[in-house]
């Protein structure tokens, strides 16, 4: 065996051992072509994933002449080759399924020496497993931050919702939602009916919300939403959109409102506020908003459809 295939393999043996304890999909993509232009001496390399971690861009490449690569990549079937280079593909091949694939370019008529090319199958192949890895535990993760049923945030993404706004320093506020006497519909008509008033009353209510404001299921029958708001007035006016969308599904819903100031660094705290605001329109007869603070006179606002019994 020659000194550089000796090398190559010293190189697969490596880049494979650190992909297999990668978990990062771009720190998997970073090896792999790193590995692929030492190997063949390629101009550039790109992996292209179609099917792989989310978090990982559609194209990645380097080298020299990176850019001519995505474009080649990019072309339409059958259109000019103008400023093309020629170029070799791999599949990321993993359990039965394709992830997207590695491209090399290089000038006009380059290809791979045959044992370089065998020796990237092996890095493509060990790239494949280790990005299906990091996709299965990315799918994982967002599992665990979502609630199956309606398809929200839990109470971990509504925190981080609300950290994001505070550190953008942005004036924001949480309304805390209950459906009024949700318990009377698993009683009376069953769970199935409860889950499915659940999936229907989120639907509206996200249908209600601006772009940028995030409704999560935070409880059995509770919900939150956090939003980036200009002022008291500005939270309230969300809340009035939510509860005409609460009250049009069938299932009217308490709401209480904190706001917090530019600045304010006291997540804790907001909820608390938002929490006590929420147990106050309960109190007085459900199917109200109320703001956390406001002076009594303008603190409740009560909804003009009788609650449901």
């Amino acid at each position: 065996m020659h000194g550089s295939e000796q090398q190559g393999w010293t190189r697969v043996a490596a880049t494979s051992a650190r992909l297999s304890a990668l978990a990062d999909p771009v720190e998997i993509c970073a090896a792999t072509l790193d590995a692929a232009l030492a190997l063949t001496g390629a101009d550039a390399a790109a992996l292209v994933n179609l099917a792989g971690p989310a978090s990982l861009d559609r194209i990645t490449a380097i080298g020299t002449r990176a850019d001519e690569l995505v474009t080649a990549i990019d072309r339409p079937a059958g259109s000019a080759a103008t400023g093309v280079i020629a170029t070799w593909r791999a599949q990321l091949h993993a359990h039965s399924e394709t992830l997207g694939f590695v491209v090399l370019g290089g000038s006009e008529g380059w290809s791979p020496a045959a044992i370089a090319a065998i020796q990237l199958d092996v890095v493509v192949g060990a790239a494949a497993a280790a990005l299906r890895s990091a996709r299965y535990h990315e799918q994982l993760a967002e599992l665990a931050r979502r609630d199956p049923l309606t398809g929200l945030g839990h109470t971990r993404s509504c925190s981080e919702r609300v950290d994001e706004l505070m550190v953008g320093r942005a004036r924001h506020a949480v309304l805390s939602i209950d459906i009024d006497r949700f318990h009377l519909v698993n009683e009376v008509l069953g769970r199935e009916a409860g889950d499915a008033a659940l999936h229907t009353l989120a639907t509206a209510m996200n249908a209600a919300l601006r772009m940028d404001d995030c409704l999560f299921r935070t409880g059995g029958d509770e919900f939150a939403v956090v939003v980036p708001v200009r002022d008291e007035a500005d939270a309230m006016r969300i809340a009035e959109r939510i509860q005409r969308a609460a009250q049009r599904s069938g299932h009217p819903v308490s709401i209480g409102i904190a706001v917090a100031e530019p600045g304010s660094d006291d997540r804790p705290g907001l909820f608390r506020r938002a929490d006590a605001a929420l147990a106050g329109v309960k109190r007085r007869g459900c199917s109200g908003t109320a703001l956390s603070h406001s002076p009594p006179a303008v603190q409740v606002a009560r909804s003009e459809v009788p609650a449901r019994g």
